[in-house]
């Protein structure tokens, strides 16, 4: 005989896994571009690094975007490298996001753009290291480094 009651909790659950698998996630993406054109850069490459280990690597396509996923209580940096152009990367402090946040989750729209050398003025993150990005409880840094 069939089992009405144990077939109705079975869909029950099934239909909740989605929503209790997904844990709070902080969506960092972006578009890297030529400082000076603002045209979209392929070939860059996006390093995340969780807490001083390496976790991912990936490659701008043609259209220069792309889309990381982050976690809360941790500390990432994000460096942007291309052999013919100045490394930059960026500090992200995810620790003090509280334990259940009221969202689902956090969105960084971070645009970097990249050039062979130092740009313009002492106001230019490649001059002057420090571009903090405060949404309160996150914080960005950028920093500049000739290659």
């Amino acid at each position: 005989m069939f089992n009405w009651k144990g077939a109705i909790v079975m869909l029950l659950l099934v239909g909740m896994a989605p929503s209790m698998a997904s844990a709070f996630h902080i969506r960092l993406y972006g578009l890297v571009t030529e400082h000076f054109t603002g045209d979209p850069m392929k070939g860059v490459q996006i390093r995340l690094v969780k807490d001083s280990i390496e976790r991912e690597t990936l490659v701008t396509v043609w259209n220069g975007k792309y889309e990381l996923f982050l976690e809360r209580g941790y500390e990432y940096q994000i460096w942007f490298h291309r052999t013919d152009l100045v490394t930059k990367h960026v500090l992200i402090d995810a620790r003090d996001i509280q334990l259940f946040p009221d969202v689902p989750f956090y969105e960084m729209d971070l645009q970097m753009t990249l050039s062979n050398g130092w740009i313009g003025s002492t106001s230019g993150c490649s001059r002057n290291p420090l571009l903090w990005l405060n949404t309160s409880t996150l914080f960005a840094t950028c920093i500049g480094i000739p290659s």
